[in-house]
């Protein structure tokens, strides 16, 4: 069959099938083989941006902004097998740009956001019914490239959620931090913001980016810049650049993870990144 007709920006499983949203018209297609088939009709007009995909209680959402066809903006949407329904956050400024999947307090998974919204927290909760704020802290740039993952529960008591963009806490300012199920902490400032953000239940963090500087210390020059730095608690550590020429995009956790205890090496992410020539 014929391959989806533009940028493809998101991909999730959902409800036994393969969605795939991006910029093409229909914004949201599922393959039904040997064809991607258009997902119901978005109420928008042309020039929206889809920045990411999620399959939660039954439904299939998906984040970013988009012009109404009959004014205003949208930038959460649901689908309920049957119709989208528009799903944002009342007053939101800016777009939607991540979702994440936790269970965060041991009640059960919720679904959570984060956002360019530079005059709110940027950080938000499905309670069932509408967003609601998660915790305090701002994204006073009101960055787009904000990232959120789950960070399984391991030796925690419960999951919490990492986070990568320009945040603020109070008067201090980081590009990761931390939500531990009752506040946001800041837990690294690095130099250039990364856009690819991966969470293991072994403990350890994973951004991808370029870096001169991790936690104020050189690490870089530039042109040989770091591109993928690892959080374990209470440290920041530089993972070997290998071949790795260019802006990492994406950080994958493979099924199994770390366990030198029982394998005696440490299993390291699948990473994608631009090509270089």
């Amino acid at each position: 069959g014929d391959g989806l007709p533009s940028r493809v920006r998101a991909l999730s499983e959902h409800d036994g099938g393969l969605y795939a949203g991006g910029d093409f018209a229909e914004v949201v297609a599922f393959w039904e083989d040997p064809d991607w088939l258009p997902l119901g009709a978005l109420p928008v007009t042309a020039g929206g941006l889809l920045q990411a995909m999620i399959s939660f209680g039954g439904s299939l959402w998906i984040c970013g902004e988009w012009p109404l066809l009959h004014g205003g903006t949208a930038v959460v949407f649901r689908w309920d097998g049957a119709a989208w329904y528009d799903q944002s956050p009342a007053g939101w400024l800016g777009q939607v740009c991540d979702f994440a999947v936790a269970d965060t307090d041991g009640t059960g998974n919720r679904l959570f956001a984060v956002g360019s919204n530079s005059v709110a927290n940027p950080f938000l909760v499905w309670t069932g019914a509408a967003w609601a704020a998660l915790g305090t802290i701002l994204n006073p740039t009101a960055d787009v490239n904000a990232r959120l993952v789950r960070w399984p529960r391991g030796s925690f008591a419960n999951d919490r959620l990492i986070g990568i963009g320009h945040f603020q806490i109070g008067a201090d300012s980081y590009e990761v931090v931390e939500w531990n199920g009752t506040a946001w902490i800041g837990i690294g400032t690095l130099q250039v913001f990364g856009q690819a953000l991966s969470a293991w239940a072994s403990g350890s963090v994973y951004v991808g980016g370029d870096y001169d500087l991790i936690e104020s210390v050189p690490v870089g020059n530039g042109t040989d810049a770091v591109k993928i730095a690892r959080y374990r608690p209470n440290a920041w550590s530089v993972l070997p650049r290998g071949g790795l020429n260019s802006q990492v995009l994406d950080i994958v956790a493979p099924r199994y993870e770390e366990d030198p205890g029982a394998s005696g090496r440490s299993v390291m992410p699948v990473v994608v990144s631009t090509p270089s020539v």
